[in-house]
């Protein structure tokens, strides 16, 4: 890609994503089409023209980045909107941080990865964190900086040093990511920085107790980002890392014990919780285990199978958890609280909602026709089928089983904010939720339903799992016809002449 095309393409999603933040309060309309443009209309043009080229890996991400950052921004316009009544500073934010994150993983070089990565982190730590909150959120911020921001900053810091010894400081700058050249030998030290580093990005043991409390307290649509995407920065260090250089296999096995840990008790802690944003962000560090193991397994194996498995999870988990942090700002929008045993009722409330909360649970359970369920029967099939190949195998397929059994619990437990009481008097008060929200739930959620299709065309699979899939997706087509041809009403509460409800 040329220079000057890469100007172009920087400087139209700049000038997009901005212009639509400062108009979103005077032309919200014009505001959500540009956005759109800036955050998916750009970079897809320039992927198809071939104007950009990517490898695989790096196309996979910026088009997972693409999709979340735009529903995100479409989203964030309703909700600050109806909170706020004003929506252009926020979105100047989210904008920005988007913006970034889609030129961060449409670099070419490693300059321009270098440029990136450190102007994500910044801006996320200082401006995004603490958006709602202000000064609350600073000991957020510098737990982020310290637990995730450092280590991953010195290991592609430490990349670029190793770079600059074998080629030369200006040429390891412009070393092109798609086609580094020779790998270069890295000793089992270096190679465990680098790795250790990038799996803080993704909250692995043991640097993980950032996540809870990051995702915890920062606006729902920041932990959207970061839990969709940001995350997905530290799979793409590994990557990078391991198409660069020979990376010994002493950091492999780590990168599995963390993995293993990581994926059993973030599976295990997600269930105690009662905050729901907390129960998103241990699942989350559950499922950072299961790419990273799978990961780190795949490049023991020279396995491709398994490589493929772990781009399809990295995009099914983005997508997922954007929609569910999201649907979290919904939560609170009708209710003005997080806490899981202070809701119940709100299935009488808003019916988006409560799709939203079911396509979470679908997927986290792993209910056909969601990707949810191609991503766990695949994960199992091929842990079985690699089992003879090494004994780290048994257990990765261990701890895959730990974390869909544990799945269950705490997805029924999200789900019960909606479903697990009646209103104790009078229904619970019906908010008109804005379009843009809705519709950006219902777009990721409808992703969830359509990516298995997608998968099962490229990948090949059996006429039984299709046949499976086509039926499962007619059903889910009539249960939500009928769904939403239902009227709910709920029954009244009956009292004793006490004032104790019978």
């Amino acid at each position: 890609m040329s220079t000057l095309i890469k100007v172009h393409y920087t400087a139209l999603i700049v000038l997009l994503t901005t212009l639509s933040s400062l108009l979103s309060d005077r032309n919200p309309r014009l505001s959500k089409v540009l956005s759109t443009l800036g955050l998916l209309g750009v970079p897809l043009i320039y992927t198809f023209t071939g104007l950009l080229t990517l490898p695989d890996y790096q196309l996979v991400l910026l088009l997972l980045a693409c999709v979340v950052t735009t529903t995100v921004s479409l989203h964030s316009t309703g909700y600050y909107r109806y909170m706020y009544g004003a929506t252009s500073q926020v979105k100047l934010v989210i904008n920005a941080v988007s913006a970034v994150i889609v030129l961060l993983l449409s670099s070419s070089t490693l300059l321009e990865l270098l440029v990136y990565w450190l102007l994500a982190d910044v801006m996320i730590a200082f401006t995004a964190i603490t958006l709602e909150r202000g000064y609350e959120n600073i000991r957020v911020s510098a737990t982020y900086l310290v637990m995730s921001i450092a280590p991953s900053d010195v290991s592609l810091l430490t990349l670029w040093a190793i770079l600059a010894t074998q080629r030369g400081l200006y040429e390891s700058l412009f070393t092109d990511i798609a086609n580094p050249g020779l790998q270069l030998p890295v000793g089992p030290l270096l190679s465990i920085v680098l790795v250790f580093g990038f799996s803080a990005k993704q909250a692995l043991f043991p640097l993980h107790s950032w996540a809870p409390l990051v995702y915890g307290e920062s606006p729902p649509h920041v932990a959207a980002i970061m839990s969709g995407v940001v995350s997905k920065i530290g799979l793409l260090g590994y990557i990078l890392a391991s198409r660069l250089f020979i990376i010994d296999q002493v950091a492999f096995y780590t990168l599995i014990a963390q993995g293993v840990i990581s994926t059993a008790y973030g599976a295990f802690a997600a269930a105690l919780q009662t905050d729901i944003r907390r129960l998103l962000a241990y699942s989350s560090i559950s499922y950072y285990g299961v790419v990273s193991s799978l990961y780190a397994l795949s490049s023991l194996l020279n396995a491709s199978q398994v490589y493929h498995l772990v781009l399809l999870i990295a995009v099914y988990h983005g997508i997922l958890k954007a929609l569910a942090f999201m649907n979290t700002g919904l939560v609170y929008q009708l209710t003005n609280t997080y806490n899981i045993y202070r809701l119940g009722d709100l299935f009488y409330a808003s019916k988006w909602a409560t799709l939203s909360g079911f396509l979470v649970l679908a997927n986290l359970v792993g209910i056909p026709p969601t990707a949810g369920f191609v991503v766990k029967v695949s994960a199992l099939a091929l842990s079985l089928q690699l089992l003879y190949e090494n004994l780290v195998v048994v257990f990765i397929l261990l701890v895959l089983v730990v974390h869909t059994v544990f799945a269950v619990m705490y997805s029924a437990k999200f789900m019960s904010v909606y479903t697990s009481a009646l209103p104790r008097t009078t229904p619970s008060r019906r908010v008109e939720i804005p379009s843009e929200e809705t519709l950006s739930e219902f777009v990721l959620g409808l992703s969830t339903t359509c990516l298995p299709a997608v998968l099962l065309w490229l990948l090949g699979y059996s006429a039984a799992l299709i046949a499976v899939y086509s039926v499962t997706v007619a059903a889910f087509i009539a249960l939500l016809v009928k769904y939403y041809r239902t009227s709910f009403t709920p029954e009244e509460s009956r009292y004793w002449l006490t004032g104790v409800e019978s």
